[in-house]
């Protein structure tokens, strides 16, 4: 062939318009297998949270797997072609053996199924490309278990409205002004846990499992907001929506924060989907919730309070709160199986008491020094004996809190500083011209072990709530406090003997004087959602062959 005119071969004209077309056609094709590949990304995820559905179904009813799982599928609208197998087995929670060889098929008593489903999307441009459709595969095994949802916190016949308000405001950096109607509602109310979780995914834009949600860091605002929402939703005790929106509002998007899983935990129920249809009721107190979730993302507070009453010598009053991280675990609530553990968080309180008038003593200082440690629930059976109606439901294992109160200094640095036990020096009590009396005293509330406490089935069809006390517990504490005062003074700066019997007499009068300290005390740690010496425990649903997603 004849070659091309010299002009011809010379000419550029047009070869950019070649290089855009040709540059034009591989951005076509990059962002048509992009959109492909998020759209089976996002068909994967949501089979996956169908496949954890359907093994839950298939554990569930271990003697009828495949067609429990089978029917799971149908009322997700998913095609029965899609479950590729059920596979029986047996399943060991055995920490020491990596999780994907937990399970071995087979075996003479199955306790566990894994459901495996693929379905074939089409892709919405990989035709072009000569790719129609992809096989997506799903898989997830689920345990027969027992599981029961509980709680730890405190109750009171009674809220002292101000100084609730007083210390959860301060713990939250907000100015509350409930009343006492207000915490009575919250009191009574009852909200689901996955209620709450899945109205607090929705509030932050969280997706994902909820175990994802309990490794979150969420606003404390959120948290309460959330449970406003559940009872939104469920339609009941409109007068508690009402106060947690009044909450949630005050404390607003500059409060403090903590993570979910520090208050709530879901257990092996965290591998669901967020949204997904509750697995087991989780129906709880609400207020242990709200002051649960103000302790934790609290930290420390100073808060002014008037305290006894008109009728007392007390003239003012200082309370600073300091809460400890919390330990392995949650603090609030669990649902889960035997051996499921709450704890509550270390709390320490410093009350700074000024007293007009103390017998011929005009002016006193008393600081008073309370830690409580934490108190901790265990789960520790579940009765699923067909032929043992009368047995309870489930039974926990309470351990109170010890308690640790002190009168003397403590400062501020003492005071948030978990790791060291503080070890306070004598306070100056009262410093008059010429005379100046120091004091200290010591005591302490503990427990030798934890407690059995069965909750019956009746029990856990009411809500019932069951308080165990620690078994040290012989008088107040104020009064044992009082009872160990050790007294010392001097005058014109040189250090004196105090007269046989003073310390003793001094402690009376102060016992006598400061008697409505102990149900203020109470009233402060009851607002915390703790009690000296006591703990509160719940038992609010039990399932026997619950379906559990363990892989």
């Amino acid at each position: 062939m004849a070659p091309l005119p010299r002009r011809f071969r010379r000419d550029r004209s047009g070869s950019v318009a070649v290089t855009a077309v040709m540059a034009l056609g591989v951005t076509f094709g990059m962002a048509a297998i992009t959109i492909d590949a998020s759209r089976f990304y996002l068909v994967k995820r949501r089979q996956q949270g169908i496949t954890d559905l359907a093994a839950v179904a298939a554990a569930a009813n271990i003697a009828d797997a495949p067609a429990a799982a089978a029917a799971s599928l149908a009322a997700n609208s998913v095609p029965a072609a899609t479950l590729a197998s059920v596979e029986l087995g047996t399943y060991a929670a055995d920490p020491a053996v990596a999780a994907p060889q937990r399970f071995t098929v087979g075996g003479t008593a199955p306790n566990a199924a894994r459901v495996t489903l693929r379905s074939a999307p089409t892709a919405v441009f990989g035709a072009l490309l000569g790719t129609a459709v992809a096989t997506v595969g799903t898989r997830s095994t689920a345990v027969n278990a027992n599981v029961a949802s509980f709680a730890l916190g405190s109750t009171l016949a009674r809220v002292d409205a101000g100084l609730a308000n007083a210390v959860l405001g301060g713990l939250t950096r907000s100015t509350l002004s409930l009343s006492a109607a207000d915490y009575a509602s919250l009191a009574a109310a009852r909200v689901d846990l996955f209620g709450v979780a899945n109205a607090l995914a929705a509030r932050v834009g969280a997706t994902g499992t909820y175990a994802s949600l309990a490794g979150a860091t969420v606003r404390v605002a959120d948290v309460i907001g959330a449970a406003a929402d559940a009872l939104t939703a469920d339609g009941t005790s409109p007068s508690a929506v009402v106060a947690l929106r009044a909450v949630a509002t005050a404390v607003g998007s500059s409060g403090p924060s903590l993570a979910f899983g520090s208050l709530v935990a879901f257990g092996a129920f965290g591998t669901l989907a967020v949204g997904s249809p509750a697995p087991a009721a989780a129906a709880l107190p609400l207020l242990p919730l709200v002051a649960a979730a103000a302790r934790l993302g609290g930290g420390t507070a100073e808060v002014s309070a008037n305290l006894g009453g008109s009728g007392t010598a007390i003239v003012a009053a200082t309370v600073k709160v300091a809460i400890g991280g919390p330990t392995a675990g949650s603090s609030y609530a669990a649902i889960g199986p035997v051996g499921t553990t709450l704890h509550t968080a270390r709390t320490r309180v410093l009350l700074t008491l000024q007293l007009a008038q103390f017998g011929a003593v005009s002016g006193l200082n008393l600081p008073l020094y309370v830690e409580v440690a934490p108190a901790t629930a265990a789960l520790s059976a579940i009765g699923c004996s067909a032929g043992a109606p009368v047995d309870p439901a489930a039974t926990l294992s309470v351990t109170p809190g010890a308690v640790d109160a002190w009168i003397g200094n403590v400062s501020d640095a003492m005071l948030v500083d978990m790791t060291v036990a503080p070890s306070p020096s004598a306070a100056l009590l009262t410093n008059l011209v010429v005379v100046s009396v120091w004091g200290r005293a010591h005591a302490t509330v503990s427990n030798t072990g934890a407690t059995a406490v069965p909750f019956a089935r009746a029990d856990v069809a009411a809500g019932t709530a069951k308080t165990t006390s620690t078994t040290d517990v012989t008088s107040s504490l104020l009064s044992r406090l009082f009872g160990d005062l050790q007294l010392g003074g001097s005058v014109l700066g040189a250090n004196v003997t105090l007269p046989a019997g003073t310390a003793a007499a001094i402690g009376a009068l102060l016992q006598a004087d400061l008697q409505p300290i102990d149900a203020e005390l109470s009233n402060i740690l009851a607002a915390l959602g703790l009690t000296i010496g006591d703990a509160t425990t719940w038992v609010r649903a039990t399932r026997c062959g619950q379906g559990v997603v363990v892989n």
